[in-house]
């Protein structure tokens, strides 16, 4: 969580979905990222206004996400 700088609200509604259009997805290469859409922002008509937010979970990251989706959220 400290590597993207979402606040909470962003982390409760965030989605993760089997056809890779949630928020949570994995991009190209296979890496794990986030997006939002700028109405998803507290700050919507300032910073977060000229695009969407779009960010690349760091390597040391990937594999606790995929541990998570492919162990445990399936418990859930």
């Amino acid at each position: 969580m400290t590597c993207s700088p979402l606040r909470i609200y962003n982390f409760g509604v965030m989605t993760w979905k089997d056809d890779n259009t949630g928020h949570l997805y994995r991009n190209q290469e296979g890496n794990w990222a986030v997006r939002f859409e700028a109405e998803h922002f507290k700050n919507q008509r300032g910073a977060a206004s000229d695009r969407p937010y779009n960010f690349i979970y760091l390597p040391s990251v990937q594999p606790i996400i995929t541990d998570w989706i492919e162990k445990y959220r399936p418990q859930f």
